[in-house]
């Protein structure tokens, strides 16, 4: 008698009138796939994404675009940091095609675009080139024990086998991973990783874990994949990307998610994912102006109660509280001068008074005109290498 399966979930359903063996052995089967269906929920809730700016649709530092990055470490958009030890350079370009070029993308407006700007043809054995993203510990705690699995949506005119590694926050723990781009159209890739059983991680609001796909790595980077435990990036056949100026590397839709296999990717309201770029880093500027630039659009009015100095109080109250008390925030006139507030008749210096991780108070440090009206950006910058302060905004 033939065991058909349930209309859902595919579990085996004995015939009536099966053996009592086949009975056994449906049954002892079907109770391990509900078992690994049950397992695979946890961490997973009505936002299942961990990853910020997914589809990198906010960059509020550098705009749409950043040629040459060269420093060691550069934040190209929000949450998401360029890293290289080498001679190559990359340039970043948010993409607006996406959405129209394949059906695995009609979710989806923007993505990143990489193209190498600086050829590093041959690598040094020290040298590596991410593309990475910093969980912070209050967001990993959610899919540390249970393991979890990265999905994202890519393409290259340079195919080959690339990596991706998931690390311990000292990034000295590791789990290297490859995956295969065979054409210049979007792929869709899909990795499993267990939950690491060693190694101590940060449950607050520090760095929790650290997401890194590999666009070139040296011999000493290069690891076993597939176990926890090295300290290296990436798979022993990763593709050198940085080998000349005409590669390009598109990136989006990218989820990390409890349990051992990917759902479907579904983006967040703009104004939600927006909230959570916020957390780290906050401007009064609009959203795709760069900071420092000239403009008065979203500037903060004050007005001086006397002629002297620290007459001027700005209060000014974060959109969404931060993840840690910030050092400091910078204060730009509407021309861009730092430390500056611009007034209606001459401007005037301008320090912080207080700053906390919800607000910060500004003052005048030189002598401002009675009753006269003050403006003023302001950019709080406070990404997770600075530490941290209490849940993500819902």
């Amino acid at each position: 008698m033939a065991t058909t399966p349930t209309q859902n979930y595919d579990f085996g359903k004995p015939a009536i009138g099966a053996s009592i063996d086949i009975w056994g052995s449906e049954l002892n089967s079907t109770i391990d796939q509900i078992d690994q269906v049950l397992f695979d929920l946890q961490g997973k809730g009505v936002d299942e994404n961990w990853i910020i700016n997914p589809d990198f649709r906010f960059s509020q530092e550098y705009g749409n675009s950043l040629s040459a990055m060269t420093g060691t470490v550069v934040y190209f958009a929000d949450q998401w940091d360029f890293t290289r030890t080498g001679s190559g350079a990359l340039s970043y370009e948010r993409y607006s095609g996406a959405l129209s070029e394949t059906s695995y993308n009609n979710r989806t407006q923007y993505a990143a675009k990489f193209s190498v700007h600086t050829a590093d043809g041959s690598l040094s054995s020290s040298d590596r080139y991410l593309i990475r993203q910093k969980i912070e510990g209050y967001n990993y705690a959610n899919i540390h024990g249970v393991g979890y699995t990265l999905s994202f949506m890519v393409k290259s005119n340079r195919p080959g086998i690339y990596s991706v590694y998931f690390a311990h926050p000292g990034e000295d723990r590791k789990y290297i991973a490859h995956y295969s781009i065979i054409s210049s159209n979007w792929e869709k890739k899909s990795i499993a990783v267990p939950r690491d059983t060693g190694g101590t991680y940060n449950f607050d609001n520090t760095i929790g874990a650290f997401v890194g796909f590999v666009l070139g790595a040296g011999s000493s980077n290069i690891g076993t994949e597939g176990a926890w435990g090295t300290d290296k990036d990436a798979h022993s056949l990763q593709a050198n990307f940085m080998d000349t100026t005409t590669n390009e590397f598109y990136l989006t839709q990218v989820k990390l998610q409890g349990g051992s296999s990917a759902s479907e990717y579904i983006p967040r309201p703009r104004h939600l994912d927006l909230m959570h770029c916020e957390r780290y880093y906050e401007k009064s500027y609009d959203t795709d102006t760069v900071p420092a630039a000239a403009t008065t659009s979203g500037m903060v009015l004050y007005q001086a109660r006397a002629a002297t100095t620290n007459s001027i109080v700005m209060n000014v109250s974060y959109r969404v509280p931060k993840v840690a008390r910030p050092s400091s925030i910078s204060v730009y006139s509407d021309v861009g001068s730092l430390s500056m507030f611009t007034g209606l008749i001459s401007d005037i210096s301008a320090r912080q008074y207080t700053v906390g991780d919800k607000s910060a108070l500004l003052v005048n440090s030189a002598t401002a005109i009675d009753a006269q009206r003050y403006f003023s950006h302001y950019v709080v910058d406070l990404r997770l290498e600075d530490g941290g302060g209490g849940p993500p905004p819902p």
